[in-house]
């Protein structure tokens, strides 16, 4: 994913994930309403 994909409300969290990507779990999961990016982001 690019960060011409992520949503303005996402930015703050990408950040710390692109970060932290060596220290990573095998898998995020993600919720919230619907609506909100969710897919995208992923």
């Amino acid at each position: 994913m690019n960060d011409a994909q992520i949503f303005p409300w996402q930015s703050q969290i990408w950040e710390r994930l692109v970060h932290d990507s060596q220290r990573l779990p095998h898998a995020i999961l993600l919720h919230g309403r619907a609506g909100i990016g969710k897919y995208n982001f992923a």
